[in-house]
C-alpha cells in the first residue's frame, strides 16, 4: 500500500497537508503539489506558502480556500478499452 498525503482543511483558511514530495506551482489564487498518490491543487484567493519542509514534507498554506482538488494518478496499466497508438 502506498503512503497516503494527509490533508486538512481548517475553517476554510488553512490547508495543512503531509507527504507533499514538490510544490508544482503557486501563485494567490492556485497551489499545484505533488503527493505520493498523484498532483492536489488548492484554489482561492491571498494564498500564501506559510510553511514547507522538504524533510518532512508538511506543507501550511493560508488564505481563503476555494478547493481542494484531486488529480487522477497515471496510471502505467491500459485498461481494455485504451485507444492504441496505431
Amino acid at each position: 500500500m502506498e503512503k497516503g498525503a494527509n490533508i486538512e482543511v481548517i475553517n476554510r483558511e488553512r490547508v495543512v497537508m503531509s507527504a507533499v514530495s514538490e510544490v508544482l506551482s503557486f501563485d494567490s489564487d492556485f497551489v499545484a503539489v505533488n503527493t505520493p498518490l498523484g498532483k492536489v491543487e488548492i484554489e482561492g484567493g491571498d494564498l500564501r506558502i506559510l510553511n514547507m519542509s522538504s524533510d518532512s514534507g508538511d506543507l501550511l498554506v493560508a488564505g481563503r480556500i476555494d478547493g481542494v482538488y484531486y488529480a487522477a494518478k497515471p496510471s502505467a496499466k491500459k485498461g481494455i478499452f485504451s485507444r492504441s497508438g496505431t
